[in-house]
C-alpha cells in the first residue's frame, strides 16, 4: 500500500499542476486588466461604418422604414403571421417572430425621420466618444430596429456590425481616443489642481497624452471578438466547401465576371487566356479557402499572426473594390483589429502624431504579452499580439 501512494504521488501532483494551470491560464486569457486602446480605436471605425451606411441611405429612409416602406405595415404584419405560423409548425407548438423594431410603432414619415436622425447623432456621439456606452446601446437598438423594419437590408455586414456592438457594451470602450476620457482627464486636473502646480500638470499631459487606466472588461470584450472572428472565419471556409465552384476552383472568377457589383473596370481580364485564368482562379480559391478555415486555429501563433492580418486585409480590400462590399470589407477589418496589441496602436499613432524622431529613439514597443501597456523590457516581442494568446 506504502509503494502504491509512492507510486501514485507523482501523478497526483501532474493531476494539481495540470489543474492549477488551467484556471490560472483561463483566468489570465479571459480577466487580465488590459489598455483600452484597441477597444477605442474599435469603437470608432464602427461608428465611421454605422454613419456611411446610414448617411448613404437617408435619403432612402421613408421607403425602408417609413410606415409606407416598400414592405409596408400590413406586409411586416403579414410576415410576421408567417412566421409564426412556420415557427408553430417546426416546433409543434406556439410560435411567434422575434424580430422588433422602433419604427414599427410610428405611423408617420416625419416620427420615422425623426428616429432615423435620432440613430445617426447616436452614431456621431459613438464615434467621438460621447457618452459612448450609452451611445453604443442606443446604436445598437436603432440598427437592429432597422434591419428588422426594412426586412430586405439584413446582409452579412449587418450581422457583424451587430455582433461588435454588442460585445463593445462590455468594455470600457469609451475609456481611449474619446471625448469622455478628455473629459475625465481635465476634471482630474482640476481636481488636483490645488495640490499641484500648473507647470507640473502640464508636463505630466504632455508625458501621457492618452494614457488610460487598464480594465479587465476590456479584455472580455476584446477576447468575446476575436473568438467570434474565428468561428465566422471557419464557419465561412467550411460553407464554402459545399459549394460546387469552390471545388472546380471557379468562384474566385465567377465573382470577378459579376460587374454589377465591382468598383473597378475589369474587363482587362479578357486579355488573359482560358488558361491563365485558370490558374488563377485555382489559386485564388485555394488560397481562400487556406486562409478562412486556419485563420481559427493559426491567428493565436504570435509569429503568424502578423500575415494573417494583413491577409485579412488584403481579403476585405479586395472583396470591396472587386464585388462592391465596401462596408463589409471595412467592418471585418475591423473586428480583425481586436488582434492588435494596445502598445502597437499606441505607438503607431504616436509616431504619425509627433515629430520624427532620431533613429536610435524611434523604436517600435517592447511587450512581455500582456498588452496592458508598454513596460521597459529587455526582450523585444512581435508588435501584432493581443492578450496573452493560449500556450
Amino acid at each position: 500500500m506504502r509503494r502504491l501512494k509512492i507510486l501514485a504521488r507523482p501523478v497526483w501532483d501532474y493531476v494539481v499542476k495540470l489543474l492549477r494551470t488551467l484556471v490560472s491560464g483561463w483566468s489570465d486569457f479571459w480577466f487580465t486588466a488590459v489598455d483600452p486602446a484597441t477597444l477605442g480605436l474599435m469603437r470608432i471605425c464602427v461608428g465611421l461604418v454605422v454613419l456611411y451606411i446610414y448617411g448613404s441611405t437617408f435619403l432612402e429612409r421613408s421607403d425602408l422604414v417609413g410606415p409606407h416602406a416598400w414592405v409596408d405595415a400590413q406586409a411586416i404584419a403579414e410576415l410576421q403571421q408567417i412566421s409564426a405560423e412556420a415557427a408553430a409548425d417546426e416546433a409543434g407548438g406556439e410560435g411567434r417572430w422575434w424580430g422588433q423594431s422602433v419604427w414599427y410603432y410610428t405611423t408617420s414619415d416625419t416620427a420615422a425621420s425623426l428616429l432615423y436622425v435620432g440613430l445617426l447623432l447616436a452614431g456621431v456621439c459613438l464615434t467621438v466618444g460621447c457618452f459612448s456606452r450609452t451611445a453604443n446601446l442606443l446604436v445598437l437598438i436603432g440598427h437592429l430596429s432597422f434591419v428588422h423594419r426594412s426586412y430586405v437590408a439584413w446582409f452579412g455586414m449587418d450581422s457583424i456590425l451587430s455582433m461588435l456592438l454588442l460585445y463593445m457594451l462590455i468594455g470600457p470602450s469609451g475609456s481611449a481616443y474619446s471625448l469622455d476620457r478628455w473629459f475625465a482627464r481635465r476634471g482630474k486636473r482640476r481636481a488636483t489642481l490645488a495640490a499641484t502646480s500648473t507647470t507640473a500638470i502640464a508636463a505630466q499631459s504632455r508625458a501621457a497624452p492618452d494614457d488610460s487606466p487598464p480594465s479587465w472588461t476590456a479584455n472580455v470584450s476584446l477576447r468575446l471578438i476575436q473568438l467570434h472572428m474565428c468561428v465566422i472565419y471557419l464557419c465561412s471556409g467550411l460553407a464554402k466547401l459545399q459549394g460546387e465552384t469552390w471545388w472546380d476552383g471557379t468562384a474566385v472568377l465567377r465573382s470577378l465576371l459579376g460587374y454589377e457589383l465591382a468598383l473597378l473596370d475589369l474587363r482587362w481580364l479578357g486579355g488573359f487566356s482560358d488558361v491563365q485564368l485558370e490558374w488563377f482562379s485555382n489559386l485564388s480559391v485555394a488560397a481562400t479557402l487556406v486562409f478562412e478555415i486556419g485563420f481559427a486555429f493559426l491567428i493565436w501563433n504570435r509569429l503568424l499572426r502578423p500575415l494573417l492580418l494583413v491577409g485579412a486585409v488584403a481579403l476585405h480590400l479586395g472583396i470591396a473594390s472587386l464585388m462592391g462590399l465596401i462596408g463589409f470589407g471595412v467592418i471585418m477589418i475591423t473586428g480583425c483589429l481586436s488582434f492588435v496589441a494596445p502598445t502597437s496602436i499606441r505607438w503607431v499613432l504616436r509616431v504619425l502624431r509627433e515629430p520624427p524622431e532620431p533613429v536610435a529613439e524611434a523604436q517600435p514597443p517592447s511587450q512581455d504579452g500582456q498588452a496592458a501597456g508598454p513596460e521597459p523590457s529587455a526582450k523585444p516581442q512581435p508588435m501584432l499580439q493581443a492578450t496573452p494568446a493560449p500556450h
